[in-house]
C-alpha cells in the first residue's frame, strides 16, 4: 500500500504523474494506493492553500 496525504498538492502535475507511476511499480499486484490533494478551483480549498502559503512565508523568509 501506498498513502501520499496531500503530497499532490505540493507537486506540478509532471512530477505528480511521474511519482504516481514509481509508486505502481512499488506496488505489489493488486496493492492500493490511496491520496488525497487539495482542489484548487473549490474557493474553500483555494483559501487554505494561500492561508498555509502565507504561514509558511513568514515563518520561513527566504
Amino acid at each position: 500500500m501506498v498513502v501520499d496525504w496531500s503530497v499532490f498538492t505540493y507537486l506540478y502535475l509532471g512530477k505528480s504523474y511521474l511519482y504516481t507511476v514509481d509508486a505502481f511499480c512499488a506496488l505489489k499486484p493488486g496493492g492500493k494506493m490511496i491520496f488525497s490533494f487539495l482542489e484548487l478551483e473549490e474557493p474553500a480549498h483555494d483559501r487554505v492553500w494561500n492561508a498555509n502559503l502565507e504561514h509558511l512565508r513568514t515563518s520561513h523568509p527566504a
